[in-house]
């Protein structure tokens, strides 16, 4: 079964700048999400977005660019929409590089008290979400920030480091050659 992506770009008559995203929904609906999130954004209620920028004027619009079947394809296709775009493209990220270094959600994280009185604490949703994620995946973000440092400089971590975010010989032996490949 395949499943339409739409990727669509938002624009204003008031600003040069472009959005380009992607949705499994409608594009009149991914419009009115960025709508919502940004109202919620005033309110205090979430982080900022790239689109805000805007769909802060009341003319703003989305357009369809194209559909595709092939959910592998979405970030590519993506990309490609942002490129022809150019400078006037307000995308802060890479879909192909953000989509591919997302950890997985650790669920069965248990939450110190410490990280529960932070996440509490946070004065909106979306700061407990972030909190919450953060807790969850921190380990591995760390681990692929310790083996991307040894892709680019090509020198070994600590034994500490090494034991601490469980880096196997093969991942360190892949980005130290990684390194002197690059050199």
């Amino acid at each position: 079964m395949s499943t339409t992506i739409r990727i669509y770009k938002i624009t204003s008559a008031q600003t040069p700048s472009v959005y380009i995203g992607s949705t499994k929904e409608t594009i009149a609906r991914r419009l009115n999400g960025h709508l919502r999130s940004f109202k919620l954004f005033k309110a205090g209620g979430r982080s900022s977005m790239s689109s805000f920028e805007i769909v802060k004027h009341t003319d703003a619009k989305i357009e369809l660019i194209k559909e595709i079947d092939n959910k592998q394809d979405r970030d590519e296709e993506e990309h490609i929409a942002q490129a022809e775009q150019g400078a006037h493209c307000i995308n802060i990220r890479d879909p192909r590089v953000y989509r591919t270094t997302r950890p997985p959600h650790n669920l069965d994280h248990v939450f110190t008290d410490q990280e529960t009185e932070r996440i509490n604490n946070s004065p909106t949703n979306n700061g407990k979400y972030v909190l919450r994620n953060y807790y969850r995946n921190r380990k591995e973000k760390l681990k692929l920030c310790h083996l991307r440092r040894a892709r680019q400089t090509g020198k070994t971590p600590k034994d500490s480091t090494i034991a601490n975010f469980d880096i196997t010989p093969t991942e360190l032996a892949n980005a130290i050659a990684q390194a002197v490949k690059n050199n």
